[in-house]
């Protein structure tokens, strides 16, 4: 049961928030992140990491979350989409940009009852078990992760991105096929070559053909 906090305690939440936003940039930073508040970010390889901290202020709770992709799955998607590639654009648009995916894949609780030291470390403990993780995941793993945004009928844009990006091409086209036949409605459109929008599905299927 969550316990409804005071205007008082409330007004501690936030104090708590900001005074942690300040100790975890500066020691994301120093810890060799890149850093757009509130998210420290990184290139791991063919891998991109970004994390995201949240600190509640109308409940005692506290976590950090780790959004994990493909470095090269945001230029697929803007190539399919229509939109402009990412490359030789600064990495933090990989993090925050209007464009790119966020799929959060781990996460972890960080509250320490108002202590903002335990918290940062608790933080930095996580990110670098999520960078150790990082080193060892595979494409396919990250497929069948990404799959999980979606309920089992309803096919997953992201799924189908990162299928395309491994190469398993076929596999992708049979699951836009099939959502295209659902009427499945995409979250992602762009402009097809008659300039209607139109939906991923759609647009990946033409790619792929």
């Amino acid at each position: 049961m969550t316990v409804k906090l005071t205007a008082k305690e409330q007004k501690m939440r936030r104090d708590l928030a900001k005074a942690y936003h300040e100790a975890f940039k500066k020691r994301a930073r120093s810890s060799g992140f890149s850093y757009l508040k509130p998210t420290p970010f990184k290139r791991v390889g063919d891998w991109f990491v970004d994390f995201y901290p949240s600190i509640w202020t109308d409940e005692v709770k506290a976590e950090i979350s780790a959004h994990v992709k493909p470095y090269a799955i945001d230029d697929l998607f803007a190539d399919i989409l229509g939109y402009s590639s990412l490359a030789g654009t600064p990495l933090s648009l990989r993090a925050r940009g209007p464009h790119c995916l966020t799929l959060p894949m781990f996460s972890a609780a960080i509250e320490s009852g108002g202590n903002v030291e335990d918290m940062v470390r608790k933080s930095m403990d996580f990110m670098e078990m999520t960078l150790a993780r990082v080193q060892t995941l595979t494409i396919d793993e990250f497929i069948d992760f990404s799959g999980m945004d979606r309920p089992p009928e309803r096919v997953s844009e992201n799924q189908v991105v990162a299928m395309i990006l491994a190469g398993r091409r076929d596999e992708a086209a049979r699951l836009c096929e099939l959502a295209v036949a659902q009427k499945q409605t995409s979250s992602r459109s762009g402009s097809a070559p008659n300039g209607e929008r139109t939906g991923l599905f759609s647009l990946a299927l033409r790619s792929l053909s």
